[in-house]
């Protein structure tokens, strides 16, 4: 009767154990389960009106841009400057000649070689004063404006 009492008690041991571990060997469970797509918090299908002021607005760039620079020295020297899109890809070559040294601005009404309106994209302006090569930023994207 000893027996079968120690028995039992090792039985009963060993499952309560193996039930533990299999709880702790498992892992986490935090598994979701997809039931469909979030609701929108947002309306995106509605069309967004001028007049109401509860949805954002698209903030254009100008149509023309005009673009400073300097020529330093006491002589004349060559000045370039041209519109890219990539490193190697020209849009628009704005200035190529000879300045006396001094400050200039340059107005351009933001078209291409072919006369065309630029897309809203990131550009680059490259200079080329008298041998000196800078590059900027030109961001002509539309803007959001929530008001």
């Amino acid at each position: 009767m000893n027996i079968m009492r120690t028995v039992s008690v090792i039985t009963i041991t060993t499952l309560i154990i193996l039930c533990a571990a299999g709880c702790f060997w498992r892992g986490n469970d935090n598994t979701a389960t997809y039931t469909g797509p979030p609701e929108r918090t947002v309306d995106l299908d509605r069309v967004v009106n001028d007049a109401d002021p509860r949805y954002a607005h698209y903030i254009y760039p100008p149509d023309t841009l005009t673009i400073g620079f300097v020529v330093p020295g006491k002589e004349p020297c060559r000045v370039m400057l041209d519109v890219r899109l990539t490193p190697e890809r020209v849009v628009r070559t704005l200035i190529d000649s000879v300045y006396a040294p001094g400050s200039y601005a340059h107005t351009w009404s933001v078209k291409n070689e072919r006369g065309v309106g630029l897309q809203y994209k990131l550009y680059f302006y490259n200079f080329n004063i008298c041998g000196e090569v800078s590059t900027r930023r030109l961001d002509y994207r539309r803007k959001v404006e929530v008001k």
